[in-house]
């Protein structure tokens, strides 16, 4: 049986003004809790910025007063990467290198563009994330108009559909894993 794509979160790293601030993930299910505004949420926003998302949700006081650039790295089917980016530059390039975040000074990154509307040297970062977890890349129509233009289903757009509450769009065996066809 082909084992199917993975991506696991290994370190969430915050470089800071005067020290580094870091969430370290272990194996299996991690649980984030805390009192109120203690950051559960600032991790996620983080972790979902660093993989292509908007900065709106991190611009936080206590993120901006004391962080400059945010580092995740992850496992994707068995590699692992660090993904780099500037909090305060949404548009600058993502950088990705092919290695722990402590080995970072040396790889020499891929430049990636976050948003499909920006072009960067080695292209867009969801398409190298769908590439590394062996997901087809696809194309879909914005509406049923023949002469309407076809975009990109990013990897964001498919993290969504894993939140998705499957019985409020069909039944629980939407996304089912046992029947490839339905998969």
């Amino acid at each position: 049986m082909e084992k199917s794509p993975y991506l696991i979160v290994n370190r969430l790293i915050l470089r800071g003004i005067t020290k580094d601030y870091e969430a370290t993930f272990k194996e299996g299910l991690n649980i984030i809790w805390g009192d109120m505004d203690s950051g559960k949420s600032s991790i996620l926003n983080i972790i979902d910025y660093c993989m292509g998302g908007s900065n709106n949700s991190l611009l936080y006081e206590e993120i901006t007063s004391k962080a400059r650039i945010a580092f995740l790295e992850v496992d994707l089917n068995g590699k692992v990467f660090t993904f780099e980016r500037d909090i305060f530059e949404p548009t600058a390039p993502v950088k990705v290198y092919s290695t722990y975040f402590s080995d970072l000074t040396s790889t020499f990154p891929r430049l990636l563009a976050a948003a499909s509307n920006k072009e960067m040297p080695d292209g867009w970062l969801s398409n190298f994330i769908l590439e590394s977890l062996g997901i087809a890349r696809i194309k879909i129509k914005e509406s049923k108009k023949e002469d309407s233009d076809s975009d990109r289903l990013s990897f964001r757009d498919l993290m969504k559909l894993l939140y998705l509450k499957q019985t409020k769009v069909s039944s629980d065996s939407l996304l089912n894993h046992g029947n490839p066809a339905v998969f």
